[in-house]
């Protein structure tokens, strides 16, 4: 469905006002960035902000849409063969942020200073949490429709489990130092055991 002109302008300012902030956080931190820097630096007026976002952290939101993108990319991908295993669209779907967070280390660490900061965190799901959750049940009940993973694997379980060793994973990788590469391999160890746990 195309979207209006209006929509996609919209669209533009909030993503220009996103990486502005986020760009001023991985340099200053977020406590010492103000909105009217992030005005200026997204040449809008510092009420437009408040239309966008209404505090700092919620500019955060626009990362997991970011990293939605890139999964949804690597999901459609030209390269991924059509007979493609459930246990390779499992590493399609988790790898893409890991991979985000290993090439943005200052901000993958801002991201999760405001995420373990934030009461309202705990309480009110990420809408791009819920969608990466809804992607991974449906490749798990995908597999096991192929017979791939094991009819009795609870599929929303097998989700629940991802996404706490994805989001618990990138907590410990910066309390580690956040050394390059290293992200990467404890994701993959970590999809391997569970695929392991629920392959037919």
């Amino acid at each position: 469905m195309k979207i209006s002109r209006v929509e996609k302008r919209k669209q533009d300012t909030r993503q220009r006002i996103a990486h502005a902030a986020l760009e001023l956080f991985a340099k200053r931190g977020i406590d010492a960035t103000t909105i009217a820097e992030i005005s200026e630096a997204a040449d809008i007026g510092k009420g437009t902000f408040f239309t966008y976002f209404p505090t700092k952290e919620d500019v955060f939101v626009e990362v997991g849409t970011l990293i939605l993108e890139r999964i949804g990319a690597s999901l459609h991908a030209a390269d991924l063969p059509a007979d493609a295993s459930a246990a390779h669209l499992l590493e399609r779907a988790v790898l893409p942020g890991i991979d985000w967070h290993e090439a943005h280390p200052a901000l993958s660490k801002v991201s999760v200073a405001v995420m373990m900061r934030q009461p309202s965190s705990l309480s009110a799901r990420d809408p791009s949490i819920s969608v990466l959750e809804g992607i991974l049940v449906g490749i798990v009940e995908a597999g096991k429709a192929a017979g791939q993973f094991r009819a009795d694997a609870d599929a929303r379980t097998a989700a629940d489990v991802l996404l706490a060793v994805y989001f618990m994973g990138i907590v410990d990788w910066h309390q580690k130092g956040a050394k390059r590469g290293a992200l990467k391999a404890q994701a993959r160890a970590a999809l391997d055991l569970v695929i392991k746990g629920i392959a037919a």
